[in-house]
């Protein structure tokens, strides 16, 4: 009995090797895709939106520091100002860099570490994804996370860039091009798929979730005929599209709150239109020629459109309708579309068209690992077609780091990230600060008026939590270092009205700042308490997460038996 089972185990060994070996190929691309731009010399390449992520990430961490561990408000950011990062850019992906940063790595070696392992991810979760439609192709499916894993567009925003909410998107993807397939034309059963994807998406990349929504609508348009003869199958769509709704319910409830309480620079004039970001066909091939650009879609996506467009009578129909897609949206993505009629749209909060490069990334790597892998007939061919195209993406992603270490004046050495003050890193477009905001405080000032009609003794800050006492024989202004958002909230002793916008000072404007008008005698304190909507809303989050853990698990376990 024991020498069989000895046997069975020495059996079973070589087949988890063959298991476990794509994860390994994974965790090894994923380093060597990296670590050639992260680590040069001590220095880092200084990407377009590094700063602002990196203050997004040490002001989380200082606020887990703190003990608040939901924090809407990031008092690095605006150097102690406070901007609303929490609230319009859900922090909820970047708990792990945070935490890095908490056991006492630095931001630098935190935010390197984490881009590792994130990248990691979009290798797994691809992997998973197409195993979920193609069970049997594990070939293919290594493929697919190879090709998307090191897709030019993606290392782009790794790397370049520095485009961590594009990043994150990348990541998740996968799961939405999976779970829209089974809903509207495989298994509509599976619905919590697209759930899953959508909800990571909204948290990990708002602007990615139009992006998304506008993808599965053309889609669904494409295969309306499946619809129509299976309407459970649009039933199958509104539970997910309804469950997602009620798990982001955290997320977009407290947005809407804001920007319904006040009017911020995002409820202004678009501060880019699609018309004007928009390029053209050949601005794009050019910088895939380069490799090096912001815009960098990779010589790889138009050999591959090239190619299924001529085999396309050759493919799948479903791969025919990725090849489409990423057809589309690569046109969208140029100026021969006509951005303009769209000017006054709120298409432009996605700033630039060539974000659409995502999905032609998405389409294409799939059409790569599931339709034009199989028009090879033998296996040599296969195994050579996978080597020599992941051989290719590799030297393109060794390249594009050897011209980025090139690049002196974009190096800059990690102690100065270490230095970082926080206080102008709030994005290139400060978008949620209040509009009209024209002043910019010192943060430790708090300003009165009429000036020196109060006396302000025993004036303190911990953390988010202002205090002090007051003397003053008629109303006074007392304004705070504080950007004004929904949730602040002040209590003490004696006359004190509630927290409010602070409009002007000596007739210049204050506007976007926090002021309590104050009399007589008493004390004071002010601090971000949050709203009862905030909370409302990461309870119905919350229980429907749980729920719907509960139901899969439970649906799960039946199919099991089944």
């Amino acid at each position: 009995m024991n020498e069989q089972k000895t046997m069975n185990k020495a059996n079973e060994w070589p087949a988890r090797r063959r298991l476990l070996f794509p994860y390994l190929i994974f965790a090894i691309l994923a380093a060597v895709s990296l670590f050639g731009a992260l680590r040069i010399d001590g220095r880092l390449f200084f990407g377009d939106d590094l700063n602002f992520h990196l203050g997004r990430i040490e002001g989380l961490a200082q606020s887990l520091g703190q003990g608040d561990w939901l924090p809407k408000i990031n008092y690095f950011i605006t150097g102690g100002m406070g901007y609303a990062t929490g609230i319009f850019y859900p922090d909820f992906f970047l708990y792990p860099a945070a935490l890095l940063r908490i056991g006492g790595l630095s931001l630098v070696q935190s935010y390197s570490l984490y881009l590792y392992l994130v990248s990691l991810a979009t290798f797994v979760i691809a992997y998973q994804s197409f195993l979920q439609l193609r069970p049997t192709q594990r070939t293919g499916a290594c493929l697919f996370a190879v090709v998307y894993g090191l897709s030019t567009y993606r290392l782009t925003d790794v790397l370049y860039r520095a485009a961590l909410g594009e990043v994150l998107a990348f990541m998740v993807f996968p799961l939405i091009l999976v779970g829209g397939y089974q809903v509207v034309c495989g298994d509509q059963n599976r619905w919590f798929w697209l759930t899953a994807g959508m909800t990571g998406l909204f948290y990990g990349h708002l602007l990615s979730t139009l992006i998304a929504c506008l993808f599965l609508a053309l889609f669904c348009l494409r295969n309306v005929g499946n619809l129509i003869r299976a309407p459970r199958r649009l039933w199958s769509l509104a539970k997910a599209a309804g469950c997602t709704l009620l798990l982001t319910m955290a997320g977009w409830a407290p947005m809407v709150e804001q920007l319904v309480y006040q009017k911020l620079r995002v409820a202004e004039e678009p501060i880019f239109y699609l018309s004007h970001t928009a390029e053209s066909l050949e601005e794009y091939w050019a910088g895939a020629v380069s490799n090096l650009r912001y815009n960098n879609l990779g010589i790889w996506v138009f050999v591959v459109l090239v190619v299924s467009l001529m085999l396309y009578w050759r493919l799948d129909t479903f791969n025919r309708q990725l090849a489409e897609l990423g057809t589309v949206f690569l046109f969208l993505a140029t100026n021969l579309f006509p951005h303009h009629l769209f000017d006054g749209t709120f298409f432009n909060v996605l700033q630039f068209p060539w974000r659409y490069f995502l999905l032609v990334s998405l389409c294409f790597s799939w059409v790569v690992a599931d339709g034009l892998l199989k028009l090879f007939s033998k296996p040599m061919y296969r195994r050579s077609f996978f080597l020599v195209l992941s051989l290719w993406l590799l030297g393109s992603s060794l390249q594009m780091q050897l011209q980025m270490r090139a690049s002196d004046t974009r190096l800059v050495p990690y102690e100065s990230f270490e230095q970082m003050s926080g206080e102008y890193e709030t994005g290139s477009g400060r978008e949620f600060l209040p509009a009209g905001m024209e002043s910019w405080m010192t943060p430790t000032t708090l300003i009165s008026e009429p000036e020196g009609a109060a006396a302000v003794s025993q004036m303190s800050r911990e953390n988010n939590i202002f205090s002090l006492s007051y003397e003053t024989s008629e109303p006074v202004r007392l304004i705070f270092p504080v950007l004004l958002y929904k949730g602040y909230t002040v209590s003490g002793t004696g006359m004190y009205s509630k927290v409010r916008n602070a409009g002007t000072y000596k007739g210049t404007s204050m506007h976007g700042f926090a002021e309590v008008e104050v009399n007589g005698r008493g004390e004071l304190t002010l601090w971000y308490q949050g709203t009862w909507i905030q909370k409302i809303s990461l309870g119905i989050s919350l229980l429907t997460g749980i729920g719907l853990l509960v139901w899969w698990r439970k649906a799960d376990f039946e199919e099991r038996l089944q």
